[in-house]
């Protein structure tokens, strides 16, 4: 399978286009086939190898969230089965989404609901988690609400604009910037 991998930590010179064996699901993973993978700030804190909370073991495939058709089951999964579309988390250490296939834990991924396509669902776990918990649990925004999200343009921001939306904000004001000084 083709794969983008790092050898060693750094720009993203250390990011190399590479031919990997097909990884095998273990007792209770699934094999997905990628169709799409999210890049968070974690794959970047990681290449650039800032602190972080899970080793970064070399070398390393980036990339925790994806979305995919599921290729093959390992032992005891129940509820998926081949074919199936699903968005999720994949490898134990957040690893391996930019890759034609990878690994998760059944546990971790969800079947597809029509009418999202697997672009959005990729970013959904951990940006959609994240904005989610930051307007309804944190912030907890109500009907007529006015909203401020600083920074709309990245993947938490974009999440952001909509989930408050939802929530019922009155007002969603989006706000981004750039170091340019054209």
């Amino acid at each position: 399978m083709k794969a983008i991998q790092m050898t060693a930590q750094g720009g993203p010179e250390v990011l190399h286009f590479v031919e990997l064996p097909d990884p095998q699901p273990g007792p209770g993973e699934v094999l997905l086939k990628v169709d799409a993978a999210a890049v968070n700030f974690s794959d970047l804190m990681r290449r650039r190898g800032d602190v972080y909370p899970v080793q970064t073991p070399l070398p390393f495939v980036p990339g925790a969230e994806v979305a995919g058709t599921v290729a093959a089951l390992g032992d005891g999964v129940d509820g998926l089965s081949v074919g199936t579309p699903v968005f999720g988390t994949v490898g134990a250490d957040g690893s391996g989404g930019y890759a034609e296939y990878a690994l998760a834990y059944a546990a971790n991924v969800i079947p597809i609901p029509d009418g999202l396509d697997a672009d959005a669902a990729a970013g959904i776990v951990v940006s959609g988690l994240a904005a989610t918990v930051m307007l309804n649990d944190v912030a907890q925004v109500a009907a007529g609400d006015t909203v401020f999200i600083r920074a709309a343009a990245g993947g938490i921001g974009s999440y952001a604009v909509q989930i408050a939306k939802m929530l019922g904000a009155g007002t969603v004001i989006a706000g981004t910037a750039t170091t340019s000084t054209r």
